[in-house]
């Protein structure tokens, strides 16, 4: 089957949706499918993938490749690309990926647009039952995966530090709620090693907010690390915690945490609890007093049960979630 997939962001760019376009266009690859990648992402020397990527592709380009695919996969909704897939008349599905407005409640114009002419036109999937109920009716829920090459137990790492935060350094993503979390818990006298990892407007504010609090000689800033590098950071950890302000569409990162060996924490709106599972615990969005509650919950008493999360890893791999996928784009892709 050739399938065509439509992406805004794409590796080598870091993020959520970058990485499940990632592991769909290879695993599919892998199982025989001829894939085409179309993306807005700027290339970096020497990066290379199984599959064609056409990057900054001309709209004869786009019409073309849309034109000669079995079924074209689009990750979000995109009024630019949906004329063109139209035009070619190949059956297309929509992977939703998060909201198109401000947040879960919050229904712009715009996003209802988007919505209903995703009804109208496609197929849709949606990457957590929390964003299916946004998009409505007739849409398959498919969970995201993660990189289970990485992210999994290394023994030979040591665990020496408590709690680690990974992310943009943007007020949605809640790293000041951490660290403020943190400076609660050592003015009760417990004491942490602590992580912050990752880049962003915020970055200079949460190293200021750092020293203001005393923590500074308790709190390290790695800059923002990938792949490897990452996995090995998270497996250094008892904890991952993920404080996002704003209702999370799914967070790939929470199940990176839990293949790492951490218990993760989390704010609980959106589908960010789907992505913990039986991994972790989670606090009301915004809620610095349960946040360091929970914390130090996690450093005396939260016990995980290990059977329920290998199966939620499980479920979750790259194989299994590209499976599901396909079972939607060849159904789809038989109708023409």
């Amino acid at each position: 089957m050739k399938i065509a997939i439509n992406s805004p962001a794409f590796p080598p760019q870091i993020g959520g949706l970058e990485e499940v376009a990632r592991i769909c266009a290879e695993e599919f690859t892998r199982k025989g499918h001829d894939v085409t990648v179309i993306t807005e992402a700027q290339n970096e020397p020497h990066v290379e993938f199984p599959f064609s990527v056409h990057r900054k592709a001309t709209l004869r380009e786009r019409l073309q490749t849309f034109q000669s695919a079995d079924v074209v996969l689009m990750f979000n909704f995109s009024m630019k690309a949906l004329p063109l897939v139209l035009l070619s008349k190949t059956p297309l599905v929509i992977s939703h990926q998060g909201w198109y407005g401000p947040g879960e409640q919050a229904i712009t114009l715009k996003a209802l647009m988007k919505i209903f002419a995703s009804r109208w036109t496609a197929t849709n999937v949606a990457c957590s039952n929390s964003v299916a109920r946004y998009v409505g009716t007739k849409t398959h829920c498919i969970p995201n995966p993660y990189n289970d090459q990485f992210f999994k137990l290394r023994p030979q790492v040591a665990r020496e530090r408590d709690f680690l935060f990974v992310g943009r350094l943007v007020s949605d993503k809640g790293a000041n709620i951490f660290v403020d979390a943190l400076a609660k818990l050592h003015r009760s006298g417990v004491r942490s090693r602590s992580t912050i990892t990752g880049s962003g407007p915020e970055e200079w504010a949460l190293i200021d907010q750092v020293k203001q609090t005393g923590l500074a000689d308790s709190i390290s800033f790695t800059g923002p690390l990938r792949g490897e590098l990452l996995a090995k950071e998270m497996n250094r950890h008892r904890c991952l915690v993920v404080p996002s302000r704003w209702a999370e569409p799914f967070g790939i990162v929470a199940l990176e945490g839990v293949a790492s060996g951490c218990i993760v924490i989390g704010s609980n709106a959106g589908g960010l609890p789907e992505a913990i599972g039986p991994g972790g615990v989670t606090f009301p969005n915004g809620d610095t007093h349960s946040l360091a509650e929970r914390m130090k919950e996690a450093m005396v008493s939260i016990q995980l049960n290990k059977s329920q999360v290998e199966h939620h890893l499980d479920i979750h791999r790259g194989e299994r979630i590209a499976e599901n996928y396909l079972r939607v784009l060849l159904n789809q892709a038989k109708r023409c």
